[in-house]
């Protein structure tokens, strides 16, 4: 248990990935069932070292931030990592998308997408392609990276204008 609440210490960890951490180790050798690991994750909420809350929060904003990742793409790989669809937040279930707005008011969004269309554009302007077909490839693109297709459509429009 020490080893966990070090490596929480350093870093977010959600509820998910510590009882994916747990299983690993039963993998290697049995140490843990599943109340042990349900009572320790309750430990170290109790004690402050996980709060699933706070790493949705983290999450967004560092992927928005250093990735480029739209509220979509985050949304999903939050999901990826096991975490419910409503996460208690100081002391009321809210729902995961809820949060991750929340999280994202602090990123410029719009201009992350605008950064990210402008460096795609830089390289597709190069190509022998019609103007459509450059500006389809960008909402696309847009579209992978987790934005609305209408913020995506409204970037591409303002990046892409002759």
């Amino acid at each position: 248990m020490a080893k966990v609440r070090k490596m929480c210490s350093g870093r977010e960890y959600c509820s998910a990935q510590i009882a994916s951490l747990f299983r690993r180790w039963n993998a290697r050798e049995y140490l843990f069932g599943e109340n042990e690991i349900a009572a320790a994750i309750a430990e170290l909420e109790r004690d402050g070292y996980i709060c699933d809350a706070r790493f949705v929060r983290a999450y967004a904003r560092d992927k928005a931030r250093f990735g480029g990742w739209g509220p979509e793409k985050i949304l999903y790989k939050l999901r990826e990592i096991g975490l419910p669809a409503a996460i208690a937040d100081d002391g009321t279930e809210k729902p995961l998308r809820s949060i991750v707005e929340q999280a994202l008011d602090s990123v410029d969004t719009e201009g992350q997408l605008k950064k990210i269309l402008s460096r795609k554009w830089l390289s597709l302007r190069k190509k022998e392609e019609p103007l459509a077909g450059k500006r389809a490839r960008l909402l696309k693109f847009a579209l992978s990276r987790g934005y609305s297709y209408s913020s995506a459509a409204k970037a591409v429009a303002e990046i892409t204008q002759p």
